[in-house]
């Protein structure tokens, strides 16, 4: 590994407007020497840059606790086994928030066409692709929750079931025993079931959906 340590120059202060007047009348009072001057300048170029006096880069190894029986093989194992449960933890919370936004879109041009009859059809389509954007939402993740103590009144959902995970395995220098990547397998397969669904709900309820707001004429803009 590499680190690399750097200090900046410090901003210098402020004068006040008192201190930049009294400057100024000084200077005017009593002109300095062009040598002065001329040395002042000199002084300037020689003086170090502070960013060059701070910066040092340095090469570390991480070693483990020698009273570890642990081998790199388990750590390893136990490092790719985290990643890829972050990983699908995103790809999950992605989608979740996906779904919410298409949701929302879909939910307020129903709310402005709901007393047009003529558009009813529209509504009974926008309605039954908000329910399975819906389904798979509640099966990815516990939408009843909103306080802490809600986890204890509705079941967890599979992002913290597979989230939950993490805790047990990184727990200690060990890799992954075998019933944690039977459940993590597990889980994966219901998650990518889902993950599958809702791509094709996405693609094909939308392209049929937005074909069919195309077909009714609905306006992109209303006023009330």
């Amino acid at each position: 590994y590499q680190v690399t340590l750097t200090q900046t120059k410090p901003a210098e202060p402020a004068d006040s407007d008192n201190e930049d007047d009294s400057k100024k009348a000084k200077s005017k009072s009593k002109p300095k020497s062009k040598a002065k001057s001329k040395s002042k300048d000199k002084a300037d170029e020689e003086q170090p840059n502070v960013e060059d006096i701070f910066n040092l880069t340095a090469n570390f190894e991480i070693k483990k606790d020698p009273r570890s029986a642990a081998t790199q093989k388990d750590f390893q194992a136990q490092f790719e086994f985290l990643i890829g449960v972050r990983d699908k933890l995103s790809e999950v919370h992605t989608v979740i928030k996906q779904i919410r936004d298409v949701r929302s879109q879909i939910q307020s041009l129903q709310k402005r066409i709901a007393k047009d009859p003529a558009q009813k059809e529209l509504v009974d389509k926008a309605k039954e692709l908000v329910a399975k954007l819906t389904d798979v939402e509640k099966e990815l993740y516990q939408t009843q929750n909103q306080s802490s103590q809600d986890p204890l009144n509705f079941p967890i959902k599979l992002n913290n079931r597979l989230s939950s995970l993490v805790g047990v395995v990184s727990t200690g220098d060990y890799r992954p025993t075998r019933q944690a990547i039977e459940v993590r397998d597990v889980l994966l397969k219901e998650i990518d079931e889902l993950l599958a669904k809702q791509s094709k709900t996405v693609k094909e309820g939308l392209d049929e959906f937005n074909a069919a707001v195309r077909k009714a004429k609905v306006p992109a803009i209303f006023v009330e």
